[in-house]
């Protein structure tokens, strides 16, 4: 599981605060344990906590000589090694037995219980003497109570009470370090995470800003900052790939004024001078007069055909070129334009085969616009046949719900290469001979436009040698019975 920056933020502050804690703790509890709780006057502390029950033991058991200051210290008074003092008071505060003072014991002077254990301030108490109360309870009653002190500094030393604090003070200092450390390796991690995707950016911004985009971003983690990499390298990839296609456009139009300006010019001259040779009446022979006036319209015509182009293609620009569906009977479409067709072929040395009959069924379709594609198929076939047993063949199929047309030609074929970007607005396969082969490259790229404005598509299969077939296909709405 990829954790975003948010996540991988909150599991970075909750490892900082408690792995420096658990550890600081972990580390105080062994260094007490083993500097203290196993320090042998740690251990005396416990004897003597052991020693008190013992003591207390043989108060209540001796207590009926309690009056007996010999017997009963003699009872008790073994126990008292390691403890500064043992008095017995009774319930008023008068002093039963003091193992310090016979005279208190015998005189029963009178003391504050709570000032002597030190539940009331007393200026006089010494600050290093500890003291404990303990009910003395015989056969089910509180008769008395014991109050035993011991001299801390004699129990505890101040060695033992250094250990304690440096092994607090070295448990605190060792969680501080492991913060700080823990504090800069994930801030390093996080910034890495951050700064290392930003920087990338900033020098593709900057790389871009100077024009250059052959360049690569190659953060890729899934994170939010990687997923905005991801996207701007994809952005970059189609801005390159768009201005590319920009600069080949505009090349392409430069190379279109510069075409034009030749197909225009050569034509507008061959005219000019034809005319120009019949205004001054140079040509006296009738045979000769005709053929000037073909030459004139071959040149016309031409010069129609490419202002048609032109026409075409502004109105594609501008996105004028709208398509007039109508339902049509596809047989009687087909036979309207292919009539034409035959009868422009008639007396050409190019043949056109039309294989009838044609299929027939109902088609949402701009009659227009598909006489424009199968006139600018067929006149493009006508130019590249060439020679004796020329011949361009269309045939018309169905094919799912698509009625195929295809016009092939036994021609010289086109090259592999010219294959895929024949269909591009501008592109010629013939630069040097435009006016007699591929005109300004406008055709089949108007073509295309038409043909998917039909929900049809429209290629070309070819080899060298092998002639060209070029094939469309356009959907039908419905079949109508033969």
């Amino acid at each position: 599981m990829k954790l975003g920056i948010r996540s991988k933020l909150i599991t970075s502050f909750i490892l900082v605060f408690l792995i420096p804690l658990v550890i600081t703790g972990t580390l105080i509890f062994i260094f007490l344990n083993i500097m203290v709780v196993r320090n042998p006057e740690m251990q005396k502390i416990a004897l003597m906590e052991d020693n008190q029950t013992l003591v207390m033991n043989a108060v209540r058991e001796n207590f009926r000589d309690i009056g007996n200051y010999d017997r009963f210290g003699g009872a008790v008074g073994p126990l008292l090694e390691d403890y500064e003092r043992l008095q017995v008071l009774d319930h008023e505060g008068k002093i039963l037995f003091d193992s310090q003072s016979l005279e208190n014991s015998l005189s029963h002077k009178q003391l504050n219980l709570a000032r002597l254990v030190g539940l009331e301030e007393d200026s006089t108490r010494e600050a290093n003497i500890e003291r404990s109360s303990y009910p003395i309870v015989v056969e089910g009653q509180v008769l008395a109570t014991a109050v035993m002190s011991f001299d801390l500094n004699e129990v505890l030393s101040q060695k033992v009470v250094t250990r304690i604090l440096s092994s607090i003070v070295f448990g605190l200092l060792v969680g501080l370090a492991l913060l700080v450390l823990l504090i800069y390796y994930f801030s390093r991690i996080i910034s890495g995470g951050i700064l290392e995707p930003l920087k990338e950016l900033g020098d593709a911004t900057d790389s871009i800003s100077r024009g250059n985009l052959d360049f690569e971003i190659n953060y890729c983690k899934e994170d939010e900052l990687g997923r905005l990499c991801q996207a701007f390298d994809i952005m970059r990839k189609d801005l390159k790939k768009s201005l590319e296609k920009q600069e080949a456009y505009d090349r392409s139009r430069k190379e279109l004024v510069a075409v034009i300006s030749h197909d225009l010019r050569t034509p507008i001259a061959s005219i000019k001078g034809y005319v120009e040779g019949l205004q001054d009446g140079i040509v006296k022979d009738p045979e000769m007069f005709q053929r000037y006036l073909t030459v004139i319209r071959d040149k016309t015509s031409k010069l129609d055909h490419l202002i048609d182009d032109l026409f075409q293609y502004s109105q594609l620009e501008l996105g004028k070129l709208t398509m007039e569906m109508k339902e049509l009977d596809s047989r009687l479409m087909l036979e309207n334009i292919l009539e034409v067709s035959e009868f422009d072929f008639a007396g050409h040395p190019v043949d056109l085969m039309v294989n009838r009959p044609l299929p027939r069924v109902k088609l949402l379709a701009d009659e227009h616009r598909i006489s424009q594609v199968l006139d600018n198929i067929l006149q493009n076939a006508r130019r590249y046949v060439v020679g004796e047993g020329g011949r361009v063949e269309v045939d018309a199929v169905i094919k799912d719900n698509f009625i195929k047309i295809t016009i092939r030609d036994n021609g010289p074929g086109i090259p592999q290469d010219d294959l895929s970007n024949l269909f591009d607005q501008f592109y010629r396969r013939e630069k040097s001979r435009s006016m007699d082969y591929g005109g300004i490259g406008l055709g089949l790229a108007i073509c295309k436009h038409i043909v998917e404005e039909h929900g049809g598509e429209i290629w070309v299969e070819s080899r060298l040698g092998e002639g060209a077939a070029f094939i469309f296909t356009l959907p039908f709405v419905m079949d109508i019975k033969q």
